[in-house]
């Protein structure tokens, strides 16, 4: 097997390779350290789903193939990458359905350094999510 001869798509398959392996490595962290749930099953799937588009991805970039077998390998690549997509936005609603559950609990008085109730909670949520989405985009 030979490489592609273009060092960008060299480089991209190597990104591609590590994104698959950091996805595999935190899909064991997260078995390891998470109660089964269903949002642990939708992340987890979530996560496999970004290794097999990324590993995928690896090969039709860095390898030499024939344009029939790379279009033919392109085809699972996309339905991995819909399958990620997906099961974030499953994800996320959970999650955020979750941080809802905080509002809609009643909770506090809560002090940390300054007293929350309920609502000042969901903000605290609200701002830690709209900050590490405003990171990732």
């Amino acid at each position: 097997m030979d490489l592609v001869e273009a060092s960008t798509e060299r480089t991209t398959a190597a990104t591609d390779a590590l994104i698959a392996l950091a996805a595999i490595a935190a899909i064991v962290a997260i078995r390891r350290r998470t109660d089964p749930s269903f949002a642990r099953a939708v992340w987890l799937s979530a996560l496999g789903a970004t290794a097999a588009a990324s590993a995928l991805g690896a090969v039709a970039h860095g390898i030499a193939l024939r344009n029939g077998v790379r279009d033919l390998l392109w085809q699972p690549l996309y339905v991995a990458l819909g399958a990620t997509m997906a099961l974030f936005v499953v994800g996320a609603v959970n999650d955020w359905r979750g941080a809802g559950v905080v509002q809609a609990s009643g909770v506090g008085p809560v002090r940390l350094v300054w007293t929350f109730d309920h609502n000042g909670l969901f903000h605290l949520v609200q701002l830690a999510g709209l900050t590490l989405l405003a990171l990732g985009l």
